[in-house]
C-alpha cells in the first residue's frame, strides 16, 4: 500500500472510531458539559475535529487549506445524528481524495496569527493528513476525559496515538 493510501486510511479509521463513539453514547451525553466545564462537550470537540477535515477537503480542491475558516456548525456540535452524517460525508471525501492526490503534492496552508496577520505556508498533502491524525487523537484524548467524567468507559485505544499503542505492545513482549 502506498503512503497516501496509508495516511488516508488511518484518518478514515479515526473518523470511523469517532463515529462509533458518537453512536455508542448517543444524544444523552454528546452535548452534555463535562463535570470539569472547561473541557467543554464531546460535541464541541468532535465538531472541531470534523471542521478540520472539512477545511482539509475544501482546501485540496482550492489549492489552499484554511483551517482558521471553520464552519463551527452548532447543529453538528449539538446533534449526534448530524455528527454521524457529517462523519460519513467526510469519510467519503477522504476516500475520493486518496484516488485524486499524491501525498507528496504540495499544498498551501493559510494561518492567521495574532493581530490578524496572515501567513501562507507550503506543505504537502501527506503532511496535512498526518497533522489531521495527530489533531484527531489529541481531541479524542480530551473526549475520553469527558466520557470518564460522565462515568463512561471508552476503548483502551481511544485517544491514543498509533506510535504509543505500538510502544505499549512492544513493552509487553
Amino acid at each position: 500500500m502506498d503512503t497516501g493510501k496509508i495516511l488516508v486510511q488511518q484518518n478514515i479509521t479515526f473518523l470511523e472510531q469517532g463515529e462509533t463513539m458518537v453512536r455508542d453514547i448517543g444524544s444523552d451525553y454528546y452535548a452534555r458539559l463535562s463535570i470539569a466545564e472547561s473541557l467543554g462537550t464531546i460535541g464541541s470537540h468532535y465538531r472541531h475535529i470534523l471542521d478540520m477535515y472539512r477545511c482539509f477537503l475544501k482546501g485540496i480542491g482550492q489549492g489552499m487549506i484554511r483551517y482558521d475558516q471553520r464552519d463551527r456548525d452548532k447543529n453538528i456540535e449539538n446533534s449526534a445524528q448530524a455528527a454521524i452524517e457529517e462523519s460519513n460525508r467526510l469519510i467519503s471525501g477522504l476516500k475520493e481524495t486518496a484516488t485524486l492526490t499524491n501525498p507528496e503534492d504540495p499544498i498551501k496552508v493559510q494561518r492567521t496569527l495574532r493581530g490578524n496577520e496572515t501567513v501562507h505556508l507550503i506543505t504537502s498533502v501527506g503532511r496535512e493528513l498526518d497533522v489531521l491524525t495527530s489533531h484527531t487523537v489529541h481531541h479524542y484524548a480530551i473526549i475520553a476525559l469527558i466520557l470518564n467524567s460522565h462515568g463512561i468507559e471508552c476503548r483502551q485505544d481511544f485517544g491514543v496515538a498509533p506510535s504509543t499503542l505500538e510502544y505499549r505492545n512492544d513493552d509487553k513482549t
